[in-house]
């Protein structure tokens, strides 16, 4: 079994921790673009601030906007990719997912009770899409989905397919019938 994933069990719950899988080589470029970021961030407010000689001030503040949208972006998956992890905890009625960075991150609870279709999922849409783009980098997506409220959700980032398995066989006892036969 992989090493990114750990099961915790409990007296009445499993919780499973998906470790981010590491990509050196975006984590790498990932960290030039932030120091370019930086840089640019440090010039154009020295621009804004110190240098009287400097024009268009206005127009800067715009620009540090943006640069600023764009860096916090930069930050958070190159964050994502160093220090990201699922936790998806299954309990008899409630199952949780959460994306955590350092502690960070909402869990989102969902009632067992309207929960439907837990099974492996593979994406379907275009492969030029963004969501396409940020699976294949292990930030969005997941190999695992259930029906939720008519809506579907998906976790498990970039498993195995012996990965899926194990933590499908280690969920059944919590999700009773909604796990789909035939799918996993």
């Amino acid at each position: 079994m992989d090493e990114r994933i750990t099961f915790i069990q409990g007296d009445e719950s499993l919780q499973v921790e998906i470790k981010a899988k590491r990509n050196w080589l975006l984590i790498f470029l990932f960290s030039l673009v932030a120091l370019g970021w930086l840089s640019g961030s440090l010039i154009k407010l020295y621009q804004m601030f110190i240098d009287t000689n400097s024009s268009g001030q206005s127009a800067g503040i715009g620009e540090l906007a943006a640069w600023l949208v764009f860096g916090l972006i930069f930050a958070y998956l190159t964050s994502w990719l160093v220090f990201g992890k699922e936790i998806i905890k299954f309990t008899p009625e409630i199952v949780s997912l959460k994306r955590d960075i350092l502690g960070l991150g909402k869990a989102k609870i969902y009632q067992l009770q309207d929960l439907a279709g837990f099974r492996r999922e593979k994406y379907k849409g275009s492969r030029f899409s963004l969501a396409y783009s940020l699976e294949i980098w292990g930030v969005a997506g997941g190999s695992l989905a259930f029906d939720y409220k008519g809506r579907t959700h998906r976790f498990g980032l970039l498993l195995t397919e012996r990965d899926l398995q194990n933590i499908i066989k280690q969920a059944k006892p919590y999700l009773k019938d909604k796990v789909v036969k035939g799918k996993n």
